[in-house]
């Protein structure tokens, strides 16, 4: 009875996978962004690196950019993480285009995510002359790459101009990660009381009946 007990409380206690929300800035931005010569040719990657040393197992991921240049199909944009890089998006409208969309980025807004609409769509081949802030689906799945795996380590984000004429900046990001977390070990006394409480009660109530 006693073993019963206690069993079901501390399997009762290990169970519990609680779920929350990280999200964490980088604080090496803002960057500048170097003007690309030519499409074999860029300008040189500008990095910006997240470190997170939280435990816990991916169950969602997104990014946010707060970003500044001129013609946005210069760009290619990549997210890595130990050995695993997926692209953001890679230069929008090449191909088809031999320059891609003409499009600015203007700053704080631009959300990727699995879901999200799609970014090339937006931008060519009718070129509005600003990006539209919203959400956008990288062009590799984040959670399909990074899903299921642990938080921890250094996320790296990387921006390339692979086109002359234009420049800009990395003025921020923030990377967001829903998280399930390792269960939580109850401290001994906790379950020692409680377990020590069910098994006074159910001895009265065996007094009682008797």
């Amino acid at each position: 009875m006693k073993k019963t007990l206690l069993r079901l409380l501390l399997t009762a206690a290990l169970a519990t996978m609680p779920a929350w929300a990280v999200s964490i800035s980088s604080t090496d931005t803002p960057l500048g962004i170097a003007d690309g010569s030519g499409t074999a040719t860029g300008g040189g990657a500008t990095t910006s690196s997240i470190f997170i040393g939280l435990g816990g197992t991916i169950t969602d991921i997104s990014i946010e950019i707060d970003l500044t240049h001129t013609y946005a199909g210069d760009l290619v944009v990549t997210l890595t993480r130990g050995v695993t890089t997926i692209t953001i998006f890679d230069r929008p409208g090449v191909p088809p285009g031999s320059v891609g969309s003409g499009s600015d980025f203007v700053g704080f807004g631009y959300i990727f995510e699995d879901g999200g609409g799609d970014l090339e769509s937006a931008i060519y081949p009718v070129i509005p002359s600003t990006v539209p802030l919203g959400t956008y689906a990288a062009q590799d799945s984040m959670l399909g790459a990074f899903g299921g795996t642990s938080l921890t380590g250094t996320w790296i984000l990387s921006i390339e101009d692979f086109a002359g004429g234009d420049t800009g900046t990395l003025n921020s990001w923030t990377i967001n990660l829903n998280e399930s977390a390792p269960p939580a070990v109850p401290e001994p006394s906790t379950v020692v009381l409680f377990g020590a409480s069910l098994l006074g009660f159910a001895a009265y109530r065996k007094r009682c009946q008797g």
